[in-house]
């Protein structure tokens, strides 16, 4: 098979690889971010829920089962975006540990040029 054939395969092999890999690392930050984003928007209405509810005042005084269930609340959605952010972290970490494979395999290809190299690595 001709040198120019074998460089082209295996140029298409490495860049749908690194597509595979920068996208799975996008979508672990999309996660982290979208977690806690949606976590801290939580975090704050629980926060006036338990402000509002203890700074009520009724002839039974402050409503301390609405604010223990604002406290509750509070620690869902904090455990819920924590959780998140390390499960959006782990599938970056997969994408970057893709990308640091394929970094070594095009490094020690011999069927490819260092100007081939550099290009598929985007470097």
């Amino acid at each position: 098979m001709p040198y120019g054939v074998v460089a082209n395969s295996m140029t298409d092999r490495y860049v749908d690889a690194y597509r595979t890999a920068k996208f799975q690392t996008g979508v672990g930050a999309t996660i982290k971010k979208a977690s806690l984003v949606v976590g801290g928007i939580i975090d704050g209405l629980c926060l006036i829920n338990i402000l509002s509810n203890l700074g009520s005042q009724s002839m039974f005084g402050p409503n301390l089962f609405g604010a223990a269930l604002g406290l509750f609340g509070l620690i869902v959605a904090t455990a819920g975006g924590a959780i998140g952010w390390i499960l959006g972290t782990l599938i970056s970490a997969q994408g970057q540990l893709l990308k640091a494979t394929l970094d070594g395999a095009v490094n020690t290809s011999p069927f490819l040029e260092d100007r081939e190299r550099a290009r598929i690595m985007s470097l």
